[in-house]
């Protein structure tokens, strides 16, 4: 997830969303999709870090507004991660992440917190900055 910025800049507070893409770059496969985030979706996002710490399953973005993700652990340790753009061209892809060191959870919560301390952003290279993200 790459966080790009405000959607909407100088709407009040509770209509500005932030401008994000889900970019996914493997051996075979290079795609992104658009994504529009709600302050909600990063408290999903936090939950899902969750599941994930405690070797669960977990979904994010399941709204149906926007593409969704899955992530599942293998036998291995490692992790897979679908995206499925229901909402526009209906494709799923689906790569192999890596085995996530130790501090993949803790890393990814320190990447959402700069997110917040940013939303909404001071400007555009705020956000872009403290982001290149997630996954």
């Amino acid at each position: 997830m790459r966080v790009l910025g405000r959607f909407q800049p100088g709407i009040l507070t509770g209509h500005d969303f932030l401008d994000c893409e889900i970019v996914i770059k493997a051996e075979s496969v290079s795609a992104t999709f658009s994504v529009i985030l709600l302050p909600e979706d990063l408290e999903d996002w936090e939950d899902s870090l969750a599941a994930l710490e405690s070797g669960r399953f977990a979904m994010w973005l399941e709204s149906g507004r926007t593409p969704s993700m899955k992530f599942k652990a293998d036998e291995s340790g490692g992790l897979w991660a679908s995206v499925h753009a229901g909402p526009s061209s209906g494709a799923t892809v689906t790569v192999p992440l890596f085995v996530p060191p130790p501090a993949w959870v803790s890393e990814q919560r320190d990447l959402l917190a700069q997110v917040r301390e940013v939303y909404p952003p001071r400007s555009r290279r705020d956000v872009t900055r403290c982001l290149r993200v997630a996954a």
